[in-house]
Formats: C-alpha cells, sequence, structure tokens
C-alpha cells in the first residue's frame, strides 16, 4: 500500500516540478520570450522557455471567469512532453497532468476562478496585474491544488508584486507592453510581449474595496459596486450570500456560480449600487462564525460603510438576500427599520427553516447520484441534529460553526415576514430545486394578507436556484460550475423595478 501511495504522490507532483525546472534552467539571462495574445474570451501564450517550447490556452466565459486551461512544453534536449489541464466537471475541476512518469489527475472543488497559476507558464496569471485596480484576484494554483485569494501590491519603479506560491513573483510593463517577469526562487527574467489588452473588466460599473469594522472587532474585505454613469446618488443593495461559508462573489465550498457578484453587475448597468463582501472565515476577511444577530449586525455595518463612500442615497437602503441571506435581510430590516428602507427576497426558503435544509439536502443527494437509503440515513441525522439545537437555551455553549444553524432551526419565514413594515419584493424561479414552487405557494397567502399589500411577488421562468436560466430537460447539481447556463435577466429587472417605483407605506 505505501509502495502505491508513494507512486501516486510523485505522479502528482512529478509534472510540475520538471516543468519549473526548465524554466529556471537558464539561470543568469533571460529564460525566454513568450507572446501573449488576449483575445476577448481567451488568453493564449506560444514561446520558447529555456531549451524547450511552451504553448498554453487560457478559456473565459463571458464574464471573464476560467473555463478550461490547457499548457503544454516540449523539451527536445530531454525528448519530455509535460501537459496540464483544467476542465469543469459536475463536481468541481478536474485537473490533470501527464509527463514522464505517467498520468495524475486530482480533483478541485468547484469554486469560480480568474486565471491559472501556473509555474510553468506565470505569464498567464501575470497578465491581470496590467489591471492597476486590482488589489487580488482569484486563481487555481496547479502545485498546491486549490483556489486561492492572491493579493497583488504596488512596488517602486511601476513594478507589482502578487503573492502566489513559491512567494510570488514581481511584474514590470512599460508603453509597449512589455513585461518583464521576475519567477520566484530564480535569477532568470523571463519577458513577456502582449499582443492586446488583458480580458476586458467583469464588471460595468465601478468597483471600490472597503475595510469595513464590526462591532466585536472584525473586518470584513467588501466590494462597493456603483454604476457606470453617475446620475447623482444611488439607491443602494447590500448583497447577502445563501447558508454557508461564502465569499464576496456567492461561492463557497458547496457553489461554484458566482451568484453576488453577477447580480451586482446587472445591477449597476441599471443604475444601482450595491455592496458586498467576504463571509467571516471566507477570503479576506476576518473574525468568527457568528449567529443571526451577528450577521444582521454585519449586514447593517455594510450598508453604513457604503454611506460613507460617497455617491450613496442613504434613504434608499435595501437589504437583498439570497436564498438563505434573506433570513438576515429581514432580521436587519426588522431590527433597524430607519436604515432599511425596503427588502429583496430572491430563492428564499418559505418554510420553517428545519424543513427546507432537509429539502435542500434531499435534492443535493439526488442530484449528486445517492441512493434512497443514503438520503432517508442523512435526513434522519440532519433532523436529529436540529432537534438538538432546538432544545439548547439561547445563551447555552455552542461550537462557532453551530451558531448560525441554532438560530435557523426556530426560523418561521412567515411569521418573520409579516411582521416587517418595510416593502417587499419576493422573487421565485420556477425551476428552483432547492426551494420548489409548493413551499412558496405556503407562504403567499397569508404573507400577502398580513402584509397589507406591501409585497410583491414574482415568478421568473425558466430560472433556478443560483439565478441562471435553466434549461430544459437538464437537472444539475445546485451551485455546479456548469458553464451552458446563463444568468437571468429577468431578476435584476424586477428588482430595478421595484425600487424605482413608488412603494407604498
Amino acid at each position: 500500500m505505501r509502495q502505491v501511495v508513494g507512486i501516486f504522490l510523485l505522479l502528482l507532483v512529478g509534472g510540475a516540478c520538471v516543468a519549473q525546472e526548465l524554466v529556471r534552467r537558464e539561470g543568469g539571462k533571460d529564460a525566454g520570450i513568450v507572446t501573449a495574445v488576449v483575445e476577448p474570451r481567451a488568453v493564449r501564450l506560444r514561446g520558447t522557455v529555456a531549451t524547450a517550447t511552451l504553448s498554453a490556452t487560457l478559456e473565459t466565459d463571458a464574464r471573464g471567469a476560467v473555463v478550461a486551461y490547457d499548457r503544454e512544453i516540449r523539451d527536445p534536449a530531454s525528448n519530455t512532453t509535460m501537459r496540464t489541464s483544467v476542465t469543469p466537471n459536475s463536481a468541481g475541476w478536474l485537473l490533470r497532468e501527464t509527463g514522464p512518469l505517467g498520468v495524475a489527475r486530482r480533483m478541485v472543488w468547484g469554486q469560480s476562478f480568474d486565471t491559472v497559476f501556473d509555474p510553468a507558464a506565470p505569464e498567464i496569471a501575470a497578465l491581470l496585474l496590467s489591471d492597476r485596480s486590482r488589489r487580488s484576484f482569484r486563481a487555481l494554483d496547479i502545485d498546491a491544488g486549490e483556489i486561492r485569494t492572491v493579493v497583488v501590491e504596488d512596488r517602486l519603479g511601476g513594478a507589482r508584486f502578487a503573492d502566489a506560491s513559491g512567494g510570488g513573483f514581481t511584474v514590470w510593463f512599460d508603453g509597449g507592453g512589455l513585461l518583464k517577469l521576475v519567477l520566484p526562487g530564480a535569477a532568470g527574467r523571463m519577458t513577456v510581449r502582449r499582443g492586446a489588452e488583458s480580458r476586458p473588466g467583469r464588471a460595468p460599473g465601478l468597483e471600490s474595496r472597503l475595510d469595513v469594522p464590526t462591532r466585536d472587532g472584525a473586518r470584513l474585505a467588501a466590494v462597493l459596486s456603483r454604476p457606470p454613469i453617475a446620475t447623482g446618488a444611488s439607491p443602494l443593495c447590500v448583497l447577502l450570500p445563501d447558508y454557508g461559508l461564502r465569499d464576496r462573489d456567492g461561492q463557497g465550498p458547496d457553489c461554484a456560480v458566482p451568484v453576488l457578484a453577477t447580480l451586482a453587475d446587472q445591477l449597476a448597468a441599471l443604475g444601482i449600487a450595491t455592496i458586498r463582501a467576504d463571509g467571516r472565515g471566507a477570503g479576506e476577511s476576518t473574525g468568527a462564525p457568528r449567529g443571526l444577530d451577528g450577521l444582521a449586525d454585519d449586514a447593517l455595518a455594510l450598508a453604513e460603510a457604503a454611506g460613507r463612500a460617497g455617491a450613496i442615497d442613504t434613504t434608499r437602503v435595501t437589504m437583498l438576500g439570497h436564498a438563505f441571506g434573506g433570513v438576515v435581510a429581514v432580521e436587519a430590516a426588522r431590527r433597524k427599520p430607519d436604515v432599511v428602507a425596503s427588502v429583496v427576497l430572491v430563492g428564499m426558503p418559505a418554510t420553517p427553516l428545519a424543513e427546507a435544509l432537509e429539502t435542500r439536502l434531499r435534492t443535493r443527494l439526488y442530484a449528486a447520484g445517492e441512493r434512497e437509503e443514503g438520503v432517508a440515513r442523512a435526513v434522519e441525522d440532519l433532523r436529529a441534529a436540529v432537534a438538538r439545537l432546538r432544545a439548547l437555551p439561547k445563551d447555552a455553549p455552542c461550537p462557532p460553526e453551530w451558531i448560525l444553524l441554532r438560530d435557523l432551526a426556530g426560523f418561521d419565514p412567515a411569521e418573520q415576514l409579516a411582521a416587517l413594515r418595510q416593502p417587499m419584493l419576493v422573487i421565485h424561479g420556477s425551476h428552483d430545486l432547492e426551494v420548489p414552487m409548493n413551499h412558496v405557494a405556503r407562504l403567499r397567502a397569508p404573507l400577502a394578507f398580513a402584509a397589507g399589500g406591501r409585497v410583491t411577488f414574482r415568478l421568473v421562468e425558466p430560472l433556478d436556484h443560483d439565478l441562471l436560466t435553466a434549461i430544459p430537460g437538464r437537472h444539475p447539481v445546485p451551485g455546479s460550475a456548469d458553464v451552458a447556463r446563463a444568468p437571468h435577466p429577468d431578476v435584476p429587472r424586477h428588482i430595478a423595478v421595484f425600487l424605482k417605483s413608488p412603494a407604498p407605506r
């Protein structure tokens, strides 16, 4: 068994290590010249690295997220060929490496990313640094086999430093598109001539980074997106993500779809500003997990920070929650009705949340191919856990990661929503498998009666739980990186009409 494991580990690291050695072999002089051609949805590299020829292609979708990567190095001196490819599948990303030792495959969980950091072709990542407004980007680290945030720093002489594996790399740009790249741990240099500007920016609005302090001393790494054309102070939506560990784009271990980033882009184009942040423990934010009260505090802190940044109409602040984020939106609106003018709920569970969690669990397990007996066991485990949480007193000790779940276990959406005084927009997708239509029907009638006309319902077809256009006959795992689906345009349109219309009070 140990011998098999040893061979497997060699296959995992062999191709990348040999490729790095080819890049660094030349030592005291430039390690190679590579031509980079940037197309609307691809970056293509061709050139010579040490004694080898390099070719690499990074393909992106319309928003700039990576959909595939392929790199090949041929070294005639050693008669070796090394190839690395990254492709999506239903569970995430398949990283396949072929080299002198054979073929190795690794899975990377399905968060989307901006670029790839490959020690054999670091120009792919370095090209993003030409955008001076970037302070970080998401990269799939080939060596580590994980998606991580790469921090960017400005250096003297116009250089930019990216904190990547192996200590990072530094790049210089000149007006002619010449890029000089200093590799980590190598005396050699690599020169890259760019054939075009780097890929178009993903956001149509104007983005700025905010460091938002919270009441308990944590810091939230936030992004404020403003409309591209200034028409006075803009209404603001605080974008709140689904349940779980999520970054500012709405992605996490169980979701590769950048739900919030897409929504921010769409709303910016319609004249609406948004703010969103990495969750505690995700991305660049600090702080321990919090319960519902704490998350409502964080949401209100984001609204306050956006107001201080300027060009925001602080009388038109909306809490916009996706799925379980709607629970946080409702709590923030309940606590600060003088701050929160309205609430938008998109795909929010409409039943008591213990039941909603069970529906979500069943949906994901069936979509992943789990058998009936496995689903039944998982559901029983969930019911037992929820029962234990409900039995806990509010002030009883609880592991940090269970605090929010304890609060959610006793949350009834119909009861909480009926108590709100603000206007509400409730959007639901006809193809939402996690919050099916029969759940929403149980909420609509009593809520419409209790709220006295302050609630607007919109059914969007064919919309799924990830706010993407559903494809008839296809049922992808919710949250999966299915590049065939596209953002549905009706969701931001309904939000814009709601926010810009006179609201009942």
